[in-house]
């Protein structure tokens, strides 16, 4: 565990139920450029199934793929039949368009690194304010080796007419990551780039039951934690809740 003290900004933050955005990674303006083109033609793209990796979700009116982008196929432990638990060992499917692939895998190397410099941030909390045991596992050792991770993009459909202008795409949840992290949306119209619409985004429920929707720049990454984090910190960090807005355009 890393010998530092805890960022008395990004705790509060956290504890408050408000995402951290990290700020000025150049890189991911570039990326986020590759992905324009790269999304519209995954919009296209009917994919055999919907699951835990990838397909068409009708209910939320998207294209959805979910990947590893450690590796392709993540190993079951020993004694683990890998059919009870998909969502962490099946195989990934990746989209048959060009460069996809590897622009997810960059994308993800800056979420990883997001995620491990927080989790150092929660475990130099733990070590400092909780009574924490001589068996802790550094949070930022499981944020940096665990071989679990996926990262997911969402290609949004028009809404149903019926649909209310503002609402969420789907209901309040929580996620059951240590760490999750986004960039900013991306908005087309017949193969065009659109000006940010009204009511988009994702949107955050913090504690004080405030809803908080983040204005991100090109250069940002949003990171918010799950499940996992709050339990691996016994209630210390509740995971955040959230949902999607799907613009009216």
């Amino acid at each position: 565990m890393k010998n530092t003290r805890p960022n008395k900004l990004i705790i509060d933050t956290l504890k408050k139920n408000h995402p951290v955005v990290v700020e000025g990674i150049k890189e991911i303006v570039e990326l986020r450029k590759a992905l324009k083109d790269q999304c519209l033609k995954i919009a296209d793209i009917e994919l055999p199934e919907y699951g835990f990796h990838t397909g068409i979700n009708k209910r939320e009116h998207s294209t959805s793929t979910h990947q590893n982008p450690i590796m392709d196929q993540v190993p079951a432990p020993p004694g683990i039949n890998p059919d009870d638990f998909q969502e962490s060992y099946r195989k990934c499917v990746w989209p048959d368009v060009p460069g996809y692939k590897e622009t997810m895998k960059e994308v993800f190397k800056y979420y990883r690194e997001c995620s491990a410099e927080l989790a150092a941030h929660i475990d130099a909390y733990m070590k400092e304010e909780v009574n924490i045991g001589d068996d802790y596992v550094s949070l930022e050792k499981i944020t940096r080796e665990t071989p679990l991770a996926t990262c997911r993009s969402y290609v949004y459909r028009e809404r149903n007419a019926e649909d209310i202008e503002g609402e969420t795409a789907f209901n309040w949840h929580y996620d059951r990551t240590l760490f999750g992290g986004l960039i900013k949306d991306i908005y087309m119209i017949d193969g065009k780039v659109v000006d940010d619409p009204k009511y988009s985004s994702f949107t955050y429920n913090e504690a004080a039951g405030n809803f908080i929707l983040p204005i991100l720049n090109d250069d940002d990454i949003i990171m918010h934690h799950g499940m996992s984090m709050h339990i691996l910190t016994a209630g210390h960090f509740n995971a955040h809740c959230h949902g999607v807005i799907i613009p009216k355009i």
